[in-house]
């Protein structure tokens, strides 16, 4: 009864050391070979330096991705602030310049074309369902509810909606304190929103 626990921890202990001993041994017989052939020295300095240089670059990238990400964010948030803080006179001019675009008149005779068959107008489409939000007399469609973001583009309500619902929803995901910067579906700036 005794004698069990001492025979196993004999067998341990000739196991630790004959690890030991193969790793010296092992060791040794290396630097034997780096010696007598240089080539192999060279080819494991290289993986060596390889394998820290790979880390080193990891990192880097890593710490890159994070410094962009956080330019990025205070990017947002600063066109967010600018977007909060436009007066009456900066929507009427937008509003202005949708309506110009809805007749042709405006951006160098920008149209969008929408494909009905029982109207052969050419209005403004809301980029999310492509259905008219304006018609090419300026008017706003009364079918859906329109509005306009301070980048100048301009949406149904309903579209809009549902899209910074899908954007809230990917975005909000991970350590549940973000919170998500809405941005334009066409041009990826932060806005302030204004029914048309």
């Amino acid at each position: 009864l005794v004698e069990g626990p001492v025979q196993l921890r004999t067998i341990a202990a000739v196991k630790i050391q004959s690890l030991f001993r193969g790793v010296i041994a092992r060791k040794r017989c290396q630097k034997l070979q780096w010696k007598a052939n240089p080539v192999l020295a060279a080819d494991y300095a290289y993986e060596q330096l390889k394998g820290i240089s790979d880390k080193y670059l990891a990192r880097a990238v890593a710490r890159e991705k994070e410094v962009d990400d956080i330019i990025e964010r205070m990017d947002l948030e600063r066109q967010k602030a600018l977007a909060d803080l436009m007066n009456k006179s900066d929507w009427e001019a937008i509003r202005e310049r949708i309506l110009l675009r809805a007749v042709g008149a405006g951006d160098g005779g920008y149209q969008q074309q929408h494909n009905h068959d029982d109207d052969d107008d050419c209005g403004v489409d809301c980029p999310i369902c492509l259905a008219p939000v304006v018609g090419s007399d300026g008017v706003e469609h009364s079918t859906n509810s329109a509005v306009m973001l301070s980048c100048s583009h301009f949406f149904h309500r309903p579209c809009l909606d549902s899209f910074e619902r899908i954007q809230q929803a990917s975005g909000g995901s991970g350590s549940g304190t973000t919170i998500v910067i809405p941005r334009c579906p066409v041009c990826r700036a932060a806005y302030a929103k204004m029914a048309l």
